[in-house]
């Protein structure tokens, strides 16, 4: 399972646009179940899930190596803990998606987790 979190996001390691498109389809999903997540539509997905991928290519190495000591946490929750912090990092840069806080970035980041999981 721990290696569900290594690189979810991250473009490198995509099967083509299919990552990007099941990424922005849980955004899509999280911003239907979650109060604290809201997205303007597909096409701002999509552009969520680009700007995540790419925060994580530059940033998520730096941000793994920061939670290495809490990485004994079950089910790559420190992982969890990096991607709720890219998706925190993409509502400050795009205008049509936003988060109300850190825990609805954090139950988004485990939704993605959960939708790419089963896939």
């Amino acid at each position: 399972m721990e290696q569900l979190f290594l690189e979810p996001l991250f473009l490198a390691q995509l099967n083509g646009i299919g990552n990007l498109i099941i990424v922005a389809l849980a955004v899509l999903a999280g911003s239907y179940f979650l109060d604290g997540i809201w997205v303007k539509g597909f096409t701002s997905a999509l552009i969520v899930a680009i700007v995540i991928s790419v925060t994580n290519y530059f940033l998520g190495g730096m941000l793994k190596s920061i939670v290495w000591p809490i990485k004994w946490l079950p089910f790559g929750f420190a992982y969890m803990l990096v991607d709720a912090v890219l998706i925190y990092i993409a509502h400050y840069i795009l205008g049509g998606f936003k988060v109300k806080d850190f825990w609805s970035a954090l139950s988004l980041a485990g939704i993605i987790a959960l939708i790419q999981w089963f896939l």
